[in-house]
Parts: C-alpha cells; structure tokens; sequence
C-alpha cells in the first residue's frame, strides 16, 4: 500500500526523532525514484520515516517508532545515508565521519543540557547552540564524528527520553517549515487548500539559455557591444558564466516577465549564428536551447505526450521537444526549439513558463553553471558544488569495520550511492530488508576485484560497549553526568 504523504509534522508512533537537513539536499536521501528512502523504510519496518515537502531553507525528516532503540538505528542510516552533505549545515569534519541535526523541543531541552557532559564521553563532538528554530520550540543538537559514536549517542539519547512523560517534547511547539501551508505538490494537487506560492529567484524572472562554447564570442560581441545592448534594451541583467566545457550558460533575469521575453527575442537574432552548427539551422531559421530543472519535465509533457503536442499547435512551432535524459552530472534537462518564425519561439516558451512559473522544483538542483569548473582559474568542482556522480564500478577500497574485525567475507565494492555501512551500528546488511544482527550475504567478487591486495589491519576506535561499560563502573555522584536525570 502507497504510503501518505504528510505535510504537518506530528507523532505517528510512541517514539519521534526529528533530523533537521537543508532543502537542497533532500533529494539526496530520497535517491533517485525514491531508491534511497524505500530502502531504508523496508530495512526498518518497524519505524516509519516521512520527508514532507517544503518551501522553506529547512526540511524535516521525521522517524517514528514503537522502540527507541530501532529509532536510533533508523536515525544512524539516515545520517550515514547524507554524510557527504555535512558541509551544507555548516560542519567541517572528517569525511569518514558524519554529522546530524536533531531537533530537541520542551522539557526535554534541559535533560539534554544536564547530560551533554556525559553525551560528550560516548566518543562524538556535540553542540547545542541556545537559539531556538525561528519561532518555534526547538533547538537543534549538532551531533559529529564516526558513525558508530553517532549510534550509541542517539541510542542513550532517545533511552532518556524514553523515561520522560513527554518523550517527543511539546508537539505544539514543534518547527514546521511549511506552517501548515503544505509542500509545492500539495498545493499544485489542492490548490484551494494550500495556495501556490511563487518561487522564481526572488519575485524574477529567470531563463537559463545555453551556448556553444567556440561562438559565445557571438553574444558578447567587440568589446562586449552586443550583451551590452541587449542588457539596456529592456534593463534586463544578461550573465554568461565562464566555465569549461561544450556550453556556457546565459542567464537573462528580470523582474518583468514581458521585458525578459523582449529579450529574448531580441537575442535571437544573435543565436541564429551563435547555433547554426550545433542544431544544424538553416538560413533564416532561428533557435534556441534552454535548461529546467528535472522535476518540472514532466509538465512539460504531460501524459502520454499531450502538453508538449498542445504547445506545438498553439505556438506554431514545429520543432519543440525536451531531452529525455538530464545532462550528465546535473538536475538540468535541455528544452530546445527552432522556427523561421521567432515569434513561433517565443510564444512556445511563454506557454511552458506559465505552466511551470509558480511550481517549485523538487529534489536537489545541481546546475551545470554551478558544477562546472571556471576557466579563469578561479573555483572549480571542489568550490562549486558537489561534483558529478562517479561510475558506480569505479574501484573502492573495502570497508573498515569501527572495531577492528576483518572486512566480511565475499566482500564487493558497493555501488557510489549504497554505501555499506558498519554491522556494529546494528545498520542493514547489503540485502536491505533482512534483521538487523544478520551476517551479510556472500557475495561472488566481481572481475574487476579479484586479484585486488588484501587491505591493511583497520583502526581502531572505541566501541559504544566499552563506553558502556566504564560508564556503568562510575560512581553514583560522578561530575559527568546529572545525577537527578542522567
């Protein structure tokens, strides 16, 4: 049964965990066709995770369960899941290790307060910082370091709060990115209960027109002549990033959409020789290629084909069509269009806009502009967003276990976007779905493993149960922790 989607936060079980993310990267843990989110819903059957869609900077992800102890390792795989996404909360850590936001609200706040010390002891760096998340209750608790330390904090965590009479905190007090206005696919869906809510770049209009490389000299002209008319021709603001590769990006921004699409129309005039050779144009034909975000493509379409067919016929252009593919290593598919009729163009791509102007795009958004490195020497992929995803048979070293055991036996080198993660976090086995504890399946190595030297002994680090156990050997008035409530 297809699961509900909830856009008000609110216990669903005896149990909640909260992890506060950054919206750009939800898409990250959602994966691609919601791979990465089944996955990890169908290894813990018992917890039941939501991701409700929002507007806001923020996104919740929510974690109820019967157990605190399942909660905790549900709350463990969804942090190893985003651990390259640490540096998007502002964490400057190991990239071995990760980081979680969690959301800690009402009486709960001062048993965290009263037991950090102890916390601290279990092996991770912790912060919790006074203010509270804009006008709610909540106050995040930024838990950092190797993903077994991370485990047994959040297990000791949730088995304190598990004692308390309100073990989720005040509800009423909860943060709510989308303050009961519902995500951008509950308005798109009910339009009378949740109003749209434009989010084009601030109230601007934006296009997103791609060049060729070898004739981007075309639209800057001598000494930048022709970029400068078009820029005070209607006050729009025309930017050509710098970067390497096929294309460049030129962005038209706006904040009347009519003076955006008169220049528009006014570059075409330009792109009929900027693109004569990259789509093939014949003399006096015009054309044009311009980026979307992945999410949207679908309303380009529509069902079976029949927006874009519609589009077509009302426009008058001909040749109107979307790639079906994104471009490698980015959210952006490619909307082309050519006429010997400009104005063809033109209406085609204001049809499209209307369509899509007060939908938000859904998932991460990696731009082309924004992973591409400059040619000016200044920035590249390590300073301009996360970089294209790697082939998943690229050669990765097996995995070091936290507590120094030999890697398991028939090991393979998992794909790019499943990372194993340790067995003794209780964390699933590669066959997602089978109970925790379980030895991982054998598995046959690949051809391009075999042969591969045998890893160097692992590190060691200090298990949870060591900590444990010299926590249980203190005495009752220890200074580490809260005698009253720790």
């Amino acid at each position: 049964m297809k699961r509900q989607r909830e856009t008000k936060l609110k216990p669903q079980k005896k149990y909640t965990g909260r992890i506060l993310i950054n919206n750009k990267v939800g898409g990250e843990l959602i994966g691609n066709r919601g791979c990465i989110i089944k996955s990890i819903r169908d290894a813990y059957k018992g917890c039941r995770i939501d991701l409700p869609d929002s507007n806001h900077k923020f996104r919740v992800v929510q974690v109820c369960c019967e157990e605190h102890e399942e909660l905790a390792n549900a709350m463990t795989e969804i942090t190893d899941k985003m651990r390259h996404c640490t540096k998007d909360f502002g964490l400057d850590i190991n990239p071995e290790h990760g980081g979680v936001q969690v959301l800690i609200n009402g009486p709960l706040i001062s048993l965290v307060e009263g037991g950090i010390t102890f916390l601290r002891d279990l092996g991770c760096t912790l912060d919790f910082p006074t203010e509270t998340i804009e006008d709610s209750g909540d106050r995040k608790l930024v838990i950092s370091g190797d993903m077994s330390s991370i485990n047994a904090t959040l297990k000791k965590l949730y088995e304190k709060f598990s004692n308390e009479d309100l073990p989720n905190g005040d509800i009423e007090t909860w943060f709510d990115p989308n303050d009961g206005k519902g995500g951008p696919r509950q308005r798109e869906k009910y339009p009378d209960k949740y109003p749209r809510i434009s989010n084009d770049n601030d109230g601007k209009t934006v296009f997103r027109v791609l060049l060729p490389s070898n004739r981007a000299a075309v639209m800057i002209g001598k000494k930048g002549a022709v970029i400068k008319e078009m820029r005070e021709a209607h006050g729009c603001r025309v930017e050509i990033n710098d970067i390497a590769g096929q294309y460049k990006v030129c962005k038209v921004i706006g904040e009347d959409e009519e003076d955006v699409f008169n220049t528009l129309e006014k570059m075409l005039d330009h792109l009929e020789k900027a693109m004569e050779e990259d789509m093939n144009l014949k003399k006096g034909v015009s054309g044009i290629k311009y980026l979307i975000h992945q999410s949207l493509a679908g309303k380009v379409i529509g069902t079976k084909g029949e927006e874009i067919k519609k589009t077509r016929e009302e426009a008058g252009c001909e040749f109107f069509k979307i790639n079906g593919e994104t471009i490698q290593g980015t959210t952006d598919r490619v909307i082309s269009a050519e006429s010997s009729d400009k104005h063809a163009i033109i209406k085609a791509m204001r049809i499209v806009h209307e369509r899509l102007k007060d939908i938000s795009p859904r998932g991460e958004q990696r731009r082309l502009e924004d992973i591409m490195p400059r040619t000016d020497g200044k920035g590249g992929q390590d300073n301009r967003g996360p970089p294209p995803p790697q082939h998943p048979h690229h050669h990765q070293p097996p995995p070091q276990t936290y507590y120094g055991a030999p890697p398991p036996a028939g090991w393979q080198p998992p794909p790019q976007q499943y990372y194993q993660p340790p067995a003794q976090y209780s964390a699933p086995p590669p066959v997602y779905g089978a109970p925790y504890g379980a030895p991982p399946p054998q598995q046959q190595q690949p051809d391009y493993y075999r042969g591969a030297p045998a890893p160097g002994p692992p590190a060691q680090v200090n298990s949870f149960q060591q900590h444990n156990k010299e926590w249980q050997q203190r005495a009752p008035n220890s200074n580490n922790y809260s005698q009253q409530r720790w």
